[in-house]
């Protein structure tokens, strides 16, 4: 990082203090140089960069945070990272899904453990992808329809924090390569389950409503950040024949930067079709979002599967790649790849770039 004089560090500091209203930022955010745009991870082709170089984001989540890795170890979680060869975390699940969606995404203490994570992070040289899903489960179990709710409060709120630790606005902040708002919608049409409130709850949305959502989302989030590449977020259900999402409009509406897909079940082996379409239709890159397996089939098995799924990406040209889950669980219904399952891990570490 680069040395302030006195004078540049002063002025620097005054600006921040002017500009972040009601948001203190406590006197251990170091400052740094402002980014340059070649700064950000762009679209090149059908790859993206960073600078100069191709920049394949290969990366995990750390769901359920244990007290060995996860939004409340974020240390554990980096090192965790680096012993799998990642570059990249995909940080999501970090706001409860059972709380209030007028205060629980907004919630000081846990945005200040986002904080930290991004600044560990990015000591560490490991890039950012924000997933922003955690509003609409928020939505979502208060039997609010995500897809029809106003989302302007909290992607403004996201955009315009700073980051109490590096003093870096998130919508400036090259350290997140990627920004994307929900993935996995379930197919159109109506959805009963029972609320947070213990109500019985019916939501209810058209394609056109879906599509629209995307499309308003992510303008909404390019009009406040003009750095940053966004994703509606991994799709999944696509390859059932009645779905009902749009995934061409979704991804082809001009505010999208790139493809995403989740690749459970069926859409391991539909994914060539989006692959092609994103790639030869569209001319954007698309990279896998997400997808895993339990320890139950057993960590040889599992392993192959893994290998498989690699093999998989690569021959329909993916730019990048994020696993469900890095962590430390050993159970049969857990997802997490860590030292408890070395085989599986072992292929993680085997098809890093």
């Amino acid at each position: 990082m680069r040395r302030l004089t006195w004078i540049a560090a002063s002025t620097a500091t005054l600006t921040l203090c002017i500009a972040v209203i009601g948001q203190s930022v406590p006197a251990s955010a170091r400052p740094r140089a402002a980014p340059t745009a070649d700064s950000y991870m762009r679209v090149c082709g059908l790859q993206f960069c960073i600078r100069q170089q191709v920049f394949y984001p290969y990366g995990a989540t750390f769901y359920e945070s244990t007290a060995q890795a996860g939004i409340d170890n974020p240390a554990g979680a980096i090192s965790f990272a680096k012993l799998q060869h990642l570059n990249t975390i995909r940080l999501v699940d970090f706001v409860s899904h059972d709380g209030d969606p007028a205060t629980a995404p907004y919630d000081p203490a846990t945005w200040a453990k986002v904080d930290r994570f991004i600044a560990d992070a990015q000591t560490a040289n490991i890039k950012i992808l924000l997933d922003l899903s955690d509003f609409k489960a928020d939505l979502w179990n208060a039997c609010i329809n995500p897809y029809t709710a106003n989302w302007a409060r909290y992607l403004t709120f996201v955009a315009q924090r700073v980051n109490t630790v590096t003093g870096q606005r998130y919508k400036d902040d090259p350290e997140i390569v990627l920004v994307t708002f929900t993935g996995e919608p379930l197919p159109v049409g109506s959805h009963t389950f029972t609320d947070t409130a213990g109500a019985p709850c019916t939501i209810s949305y058209t394609t056109a409503q879906l599509t629209r959502f995307y499309a308003k989302v992510e303008g909404m989030w390019r009009s406040l950040d003009h750095h940053h590449l966004r994703a509606a977020d991994g799709l999944g259900y696509v390859d059932e024949p009645n779905s009902g999402i749009d995934w061409h409009a979704i991804f082809g509406n001009r505010d999208n930067s790139v493809c995403a897909w989740k690749t459970y079940g069926g859409m391991l082996s539909w994914l060539p079709t989006g692959a092609q379409h994103c790639r030869n239709v569209l001319h954007k890159p698309w990279f896998n979002d997400e997808w895993g397996y339990t320890q139950a089939m057993g960590d040889s098995a599992r392993a192959a599967s893994f290998t498989s799924q690699f093999a998989n990406n690569n021959a329909n040209g993916a730019a990048g790649n994020f696993y469900w889950n890095a962590n430390y669980l050993t159970d049969p219904t857990s997802y997490d790849v860590g030292p408890g399952t070395p085989l599986t891990q072992a292929a993680v570490v085997d098809n890093a770039p």
